[in-house]
């Protein structure tokens, strides 16, 4: 298993450096989404608005990072089910 997941991870390195530099580009802004501690579809709710009313809009030269600080987003609304936009890119 180990000898697979260092060719998984070669595999990705070598993707990734093959993307050109300027396809590459830096997050121009930063929100960091807190839960608010009331139930998990608060928190949810809270992640969806942030990243709907991103302002300035994304786009390719105004990329957005959302940083999610740890806890439970439940998201599994089917009425309102959460989808990504473009040129944002979630981490936590």
């Amino acid at each position: 298993m180990r000898k697979r997941s260092f060719c998984i991870a070669a595999a990705i390195a070598a993707a990734a450096a093959a993307i050109p530099a300027a396809a590459q580009a830096p997050f121009v802004r930063t929100k960091l989404v807190s839960p608010t501690g009331a139930s998990p579809q608060a928190n949810g709710a809270l992640l969806r608005s942030a990243i709907d009313n991103l302002s300035p809009a994304p786009s390719a030269s105004n990329r957005w990072l959302v940083k999610i600080e740890p806890g439970i987003y439940d998201m599994n609304d089917a009425s309102n089910f959460f989808v990504m936009r473009p040129y944002v890119d979630v981490e936590g």
